[in-house]
């Protein structure tokens, strides 16, 4: 007599009907009739297996089966707390550490629980180098010992002109909280540059820096125009956007300074003769004498015009910007740029 016992019945276990045991070592009730029974002696009889054991070895399956994703994992660790001590101090990395307690070097999750394991210890770490060729211990004796960032380097056996490792050490440092304030002191504090000296040679670069810094000092904002454009800066002026186009001179002629106020036209050679600026296109000049008196002229002033003599337009000077050469730079340069008689 065999059991019929449904496949997809829920809460029935599957049965193997060449065999009659459950295929996955569940329970079902199985009614058997011994033949040497009377009549009235029927009882129920489970044929699951004793054991699991049992079951594995019986049918040859593993005990996988009938633990679907389950991981079933040790955790008793296989070094102590004192072997884990003694290679944390044998070793310079994590690697190192693993390979000192024989555990797979590359395994990010065996890293993270002996990681685990050393900060519950509490053991120290600062020798660790990484692919670094001194560790924080050695940073902060060095820091400590030493009087300059260049001893700090030479200490750690780095090359003291080596790109920048001194600011790689130094930024370690920060991370590492090391007070390095003491090495900071043999940096001098570095003076004016006394070779830097004003040149009114330079006046053709700097004359429109000069008049955007006026303009902005008088509150009038200041911008750039893209290049080509027939002016130099375009300018706030009585909430007015304002045309200005910048001149400079150091010709100092008999009778005074002299500038050119004309220009020639783009994509032409510089031997061809000036042209007068339109005042349609331009609202004002500013201009910039070799003693660096400052004029505000309206275009229209000097319409049609290519030089004049700025002695002669006295009445447009808006400021000085001598200061710039010093306390006595303005005279020795307006005495240098006169012609010798």
């Amino acid at each position: 007599m065999s059991a019929v016992v449904s496949w997809w019945r829920p809460g029935c276990a599957k049965v193997d009907t060449l065999s009659g045991f459950p295929d996955r070592g569940g329970t079902w009730p199985r009614l058997v009739k011994a033949s040497g029974w009377g009549p009235e002696d029927r009882r129920f009889k489970s044929c699951r297996p004793d054991s699991v054991a049992f079951f594995e070895q019986t049918w040859n399956v593993s005990t996988w089966c009938y633990r679907t994703g389950m991981v079933i994992r040790s955790s008793t660790s296989t070094w102590s707390d004192t072997q884990l001590a003694e290679a944390v101090a044998a070793s310079t990395n994590w690697r190192g550490v693993m390979r000192e307690l024989g555990l797979n070097v590359t395994s990010a999750g065996a890293i993270r629980i002996v990681r685990r394991h050393v900060v519950r210890l509490g053991l120290d770490t600062s020798h660790f180098r990484g692919k670094r060729r001194w560790s924080d211990a050695q940073l902060r004796r060095a820091v400590s010992e030493s009087q300059s960032w260049d001893e700090v380097l030479e200490a750690l056996g780095l090359a003291v002109n080596g790109g920048g490792m001194r600011t790689h050490v130094k930024s370690h440092a920060i991370r590492l909280n090391v007070n390095f304030g003491h090495l900071e002191a043999d940096t001098p504090a570095l003076d004016a540059p006394r070779l830097l000296k004003p040149d009114v040679r330079h006046l053709r670069e700097a004359g429109a820096s000069i008049a955007a810094a006026w303009f902005t000092l008088c509150g009038s904002t200041v911008l750039f125009p893209i290049e080509p454009a027939i002016y130099d800066l375009v300018v706030s002026i009585q909430d007015k956007l304002s045309r200005v186009q910048v001149k400079t001179t150091t010709h100092y002629s008999k009778n005074g300074w002299m500038i050119t106020v004309g220009r020639r036209p783009y994509s032409i050679r510089k031997d061809t003769p000036l042209i007068p600026y339109d005042p349609d296109l331009i609202d004002y000049f500013f201009m910039v004498d070799g003693a660096l008196n400052l004029y505000l002229v309206p275009s229209r002033v000097i319409a049609g015009r290519v030089a004049i003599l700025l002695r002669t337009y006295a009445r447009y000077v808006v400021g000085n910007a001598s200061g710039l050469f010093g306390a006595d730079g303005a005279q020795g340069m307006l005495e240098a740029t006169r012609p010798v008689s």
